[in-house]
């Protein structure tokens, strides 16, 4: 504690007065000459004054010192039989006033007034000090409130110097952070083939998630299942489920997925969707609107490749018996077309196939050729994991520079400006490696030359695209068709067609997992003004 003698009374009142406020409690002991002690908790230290006069002037006979124990009750010491005062540290003060609210996440800083000591601080209730503490520092502290933290949260803090401690005090703050909506563990339109699929419905820290499966908004009031944080619920029907998370009494927006279940039982009429036949393996996600049918025979090998922060990167069918891709498929939403990192050339063959039929860097190496990416670097930067993946031979098919590099890359920027129309754009992309049907006439996919005579080189390059919007329920699809030039003079305009074109010249069963009836209306249309073409695609 810091001692005044008599001599020095004015200035330290002074002092004090300029150093604290209504809210800055200081304890404060008055020793009379006559030995007698008077201690007391200063709330306001301009009520330590002398009476008569004012700071900077000794005109009184006494001090009136008004204190927390005696609530305003008058008491005066005569300026003659005061000896010294000792005041002790100062209490902390809080950056943000005691009642505050918060919507998003605030740093408050706690800081002893005189500067000294260090600043200790709880947020559970119990008295801070140097053994219990939620966080320091010397001089101040800050703490940053966040969701993650209760409605209410009372701060206490204290300033400790040595073997002496400030008063404690305290403030107390209210959480109302905006909560995010909850999240699917499966992608809205996924079609399911199994009689029961679960998923799961995740919600921030804290939050108790509510759903409904009869089309109606789901509350604390309305719900057809609930949990705190994530809640699983069993899909044996196609259904619609509408999610919610609240957390304190705030309320997130309704998320929302459609789910279809096509399987005998269930009623549902689904006849080509890919089978659950022993080519059919559910850990390659063939279940997805993504995914065209299966080449059911034992030539062909199946791929999917993901990583943890993002998912599913991409999946592919492999012909071994030609040493080709025959498509690459996936799928774009906002979260895995976010552009953090930058694109790496990570080439390399693909463990995941044969090693007799897969194809190597070698394949590639001054033959003329690009290694064309199905599934672009462009597509899958959100992560350095996620980009490298679609780096695989397996993803890559013989490519003209003069084809790859100019109208089949602006393509790709079509697609990518194009995606943030929907929900999620799911998408196919290949080169024709069986024959083709044009005009009605079958030939060749291929053309004559093979790339370093191994691997072959297709005729026409195209993508199929199906793009899904949350809000309204409802699917658009394109097919486009590249012929795949070797030089500016051969270029041909991009043509736009129907899926329902594009199965014909490709003998490809697109979108095969949609209901049949909307898979029958979504490939036998197209509207062109709702994918436009860049001038450099035509």
């Amino acid at each position: 504690m810091k001692r005044i003698m008599m001599s020095a009374l004015l200035a330290a009142v002074t002092i004090l007065g300029l150093k604290a406020t209504a809210t800055d409690p200081v304890s404060m002991t008055i020793t009379l000459k006559n030995n007698t002690t008077v201690s007391y908790l200063a709330t306001d230290l301009d009520s330590v004054r002398f009476v008569g006069g004012k700071f900077g002037e000794i005109g009184a006979v006494g001090m009136k010192v008004y204190t927390t124990s005696n609530s305003g009750v008058s008491v005066d010491y005569l300026y003659s039989q005061i000896e010294s005062i000792e005041y002790g540290l100062q209490a902390p003060l809080f950056s943000h006033e005691s009642g505050t609210v918060f919507t998003e996440n605030t740093t408050v800083t706690i800081s002893s007034p005189s500067g000294v000591g260090t600043v200790y601080y709880t947020i559970d209730g119990s008295d801070p000090g140097t053994n219990n503490y939620y966080g320091s520092g010397s001089g101040n502290a800050t703490l940053v409130i966040d969701d993650t933290m209760s409605a209410e949260v009372t701060v206490k803090a204290v300033v400790v110097n040595g073997s002496e401690n400030s008063v404690v005090t305290s403030a107390t703050y209210s959480v109302r952070f905006p909560v995010d909506a909850p999240t699917f563990s499966r992608t809205s339109g996924s079609i399911f083939t199994n009689e029961t699929t679960k998923v799961t419905i995740s919600g921030a820290t804290g939050a108790t998630i509510y759903y409904t499966t009869d089309g109606s908004t789901p509350s604390a009031t309305n719900y057809a299942g609930s949990g705190v944080k994530t809640v699983t619920l069993t899909v044996s029907k196609s259904m619609t489920v509408n999610a919610i998370a609240i957390k304190d009494g705030v309320s997130s927006s309704v998320s929302t997925a459609t789910y279809t279940v096509s399987n005998s039982s269930s009623g549902d009429n689904n006849k080509n969707r890919n089978s659950l036949s022993s080519y059919y393996d559910n850990s390659k996600y063939m279940y997805r609107l993504e995914w065209p049918h299966i080449k059911e025979n034992a030539n062909q090998s199946w791929v999917a490749k993901s990583e943890s922060g993002y998912g599913l990167a991409l999946e592919l069918e492999w012909d071994n018996s030609l040493i080709a891709n025959r498509y690459t498929c996936y799928y774009l939403d906002s979260k895995n077309l976010a552009q953090n990192v930058s694109r790496n050339d990570s080439f390399k063959e693909d463990p995941e196939l044969p090693s007799a039929t897969r194809s190597t860097l070698s394949d590639y190496s001054g033959s003329g050729f690009s290694r064309g990416h199905l599934c672009p670097s462009g597509d899958r930067r959100a992560s350095n994991d996620q980009q490298a993946l679609t780096y695989y031979l397996s993803n890559m098919q013989p490519q003209y520079q003069s084809h790859n590099g100019a109208q089949w890359a602006n393509l790709e920027g079509d697609v990518r400006t194009w995606a943030a129309n929907y929900d999620t754009l799911y998408v196919v992309k290949a080169g024709t490696i069986d024959n083709v049907t044009l005009n009605g006439t079958t030939k060749s996919g291929l053309k004559s030359v093979k790339c370093n005579n191994r691997l072959p080189v297709p005729d026409y390059f195209y993508m199929a695209l199906l793009g899904y919007n949350k809000s309204t329920g409802t699917y658009n699809a394109i097919g486009i068709w590249t012929y795949h030039y070797n030089a500016t003079s051969e270029r041909q305009s991009t043509e736009l067609i129907t899926i329902d074109e594009l199965e014909k010249r490709t003998g490809i069963d697109f979108f095969c997992n949609l209901p049949d009836d909307v898979e029958d209306d979504v490939e036998s249309r197209i509207d062109t003004s709702l994918w436009p073409l860049s001038s450099r695609s035509m």
